[in-house]
């Protein structure tokens, strides 16, 4: 938020500046294709994402092993019940 105040003026003007980001597919395709050259070269066998807003910093986890793998594709969620 910005003020400005001028010795000239009475009172105060407050100016709010919102942006949003809005991502194309042909960039979401790059960004995952960046994820997947990452993940190759350091022996990641896959990830989970969480994109909720209320974990921006738990964003994802990587999964090491086949077996953590199949663990996660196999768990039971009120999905994929």
């Amino acid at each position: 938020m910005a003020k400005i105040v001028d010795s000239s003026m009475d009172g105060e003007l407050t100016i709010k500046v919102k942006a949003a980001l809005t991502v194309d597919e042909d960039t979401f395709d790059t960004c995952v294709n960046i994820m997947m050259i990452y993940a190759r070269e350091h022996g990641i066998k896959g990830m989970t994402l969480d994109f909720r807003k209320t974990a921006p910093s738990r964003l994802g986890r990587f999964l090491m092993s086949d077996e953590a793998v199949e663990d996660i594709l196999g768990a039971k969620t009120k999905y994929n019940k």
